[in-house]
């Protein structure tokens, strides 16, 4: 058994400004000389890529924040899009879990493994590729089962039936019947997409098959009543003629735009304030097998 297992530091580092503009991510050392060259100051807001809350430059003990002075609060930090200097100033003497050859360039906000530029999408993603991939796969498996696999079980148990009744007597009666189950069906779909991710505690029961939840982004709580209406609102017009053509486009991009964002957001989580994540056994359990991996277990 190797030496007990911690959160390496060394690499991951971010800056926010006075605009809120976010830069990163930075190693310790650039993040130390930031501070000894003012270009940051003590009263810079940083944060750890393992961490949620953001913290004045000054009270992190890490950094070792040397005296209140003029820094320029991140204007002049190094831009994500000079790829070169950017990994130069993400870059520690820690070496990436996979890629051995590699210097590592953050920690996985997720599993907690050092990794390197290749197993990231894009410098300013927090999670590396393997949890990303799990946690998107486990998404797109909770959408196939809220918007796909129980609507179509409700149609089949439901209005496939009285549709077929009504084909059979061939009678007012039977067609209203139909009608006003087609129509009760709708309701009842639409209802459920509003409201699903505020059901179990921010689980759908597409969620609850996935093993994943909607939180709020700041306070990590369980989705609430009005953030589960915000993000599934685009659903309703779907169904409205025209419109719903655009939005069923709109669906897909945001969808899509989850892969790609670097905390896999889609807009209407940006708009709800929510972000999905694993329930917590299973965050554990990836970061378990990293601490083994690393400590020789």
């Amino acid at each position: 058994m190797g030496e007990e297992y911690t959160v390496n530091k060394t690499i991951g580092w971010w800056c926010r400004d006075l605009n809120d503009k976010v830069f990163g991510q930075y190693s310790l050392n650039t993040m130390r000389g930031y501070l000894e060259q003012r270009i940051i100051n003590p009263d810079t807001m940083v944060r750890h890529n393992t961490e949620d809350e953001w913290r004045p430059a000054g009270e992190v003990e890490e950094l070792q924040a040397p005296p209140a002075g003029s820094g320029m609060g991140g204007e002049a930090l190094v831009a994500r899009n000079k790829r070169n200097e950017w990994q130069k100033a993400a870059e520690a003497e820690t070496h990436c879990i996979k890629h051995r050859d590699k210097l590592a360039i953050t920690v996985c906000y997720r599993c907690h493994a050092p990794v390197c530029s290749k197993d990231l999408y894009k410098p300013n993603q927090w999670m590396c590729k393997p949890c990303h991939n799990y946690l998107y796969n486990r998404r797109t498996l909770a959408g196939i089962v809220d918007y796909i696999i129980l609507p179509y079980l409700l149609i089949f148990l439901t209005v496939l039936p009285m549709g077929m009744l009504a084909v059979f007597r061939n009678s007012p009666l039977a067609m209203k019947s139909y009608m006003g189950v087609s129509y009760a069906s709708m309701i009842l779909i639409l209802i459920y997409v509003l409201f699903k991710d505020y059901l179990f505690k921010g689980r759908s029961i597409g969620k609850l098959a996935a093993a994943i939840q909607v939180v709020d982004e700041k306070t990590k709580e369980p989705c609430t009543l009005v953030q589960s209406m915000k993000r599934n609102s685009n659903y309703c017009f779907s169904w409205v003629p025209v419109i719903g053509f655009f939005m069923a486009l709109f669906w897909l991009v945001d969808v899509s735009r989850a892969y790609y964002e670097e905390r896999e957001r889609r807009w209407t989580d940006q708009w709800a304030g929510t972000i999905v994540v694993d329930i917590p056994g299973k965050v554990e359990a990836a970061r378990e097998k990293v601490r083994k991996k690393l400590s020789g277990g």
